[in-house]
């Protein structure tokens, strides 16, 4: 009985791993938070590597990407996004690449950018936008999710720019 636990945990570490390849990463490249000081500021910024094949990453929960150095950053919870700056990358994505952050209630799925993210990861420009919806702060449950993308390996830069 144990020998078969163990082989369904490696099995299914073996998946979970082999997904997250196949698949590109969001990581928090930095996290500068002047919260306690006069203008209660906090800007992320993520980087996002394209999988070989060219597909986009997994949608991710806001409060469970990891930082380049491993661990977590502190939660968005409370937060509200002011901008987004999308920045491509050496390799960059297709043209038009689109960007989602979704927040779910119950079984209703709401785009927190109100559709503003659409077509703003480019290949040759960077791009600023705000997000249409802005009528709650951040759950940091929220899913950031890109697609449209077909370049192999490319990599593009996310900032978010939030307030308190």
């Amino acid at each position: 009985m144990k020998w078969i636990r163990s082989f369904l945990m490696g099995f299914l570490m073996l998946l979970m791993a082999s997904g997250a390849w196949a698949a590109g990463t969001i990581i928090v490249a930095s996290d500068s938070d002047t919260s306690g000081t006069s203008n209660n500021v906090r800007i992320i910024s993520y980087t996002v590597t394209f999988d070989a094949s060219g597909g986009s990453p997994d949608a991710v929960a806001l409060d469970s990407i990891v930082k380049s150095g491993g661990g977590l950053v502190p939660s968005l919870k409370g937060w509200w996004i002011l901008e987004i700056n999308t920045l491509y990358g050496a390799t960059a994505p297709t043209v038009d690449t689109d960007l989602y952050l979704y927040r779910y209630i119950g079984t209703n799925r709401i785009d927190v950018f109100g559709a503003s993210g659409a077509d703003k990861i480019d290949n040759a420009t960077d791009n600023t936008f705000n997000p249409a919806t802005t009528s709650r702060p951040l759950l940091g449950t929220e899913l950031l999710s890109i697609s449209n993308n077909s370049v192999a390996s490319a990599t593009c830069t996310i900032v978010f720019t939030l307030y308190r």
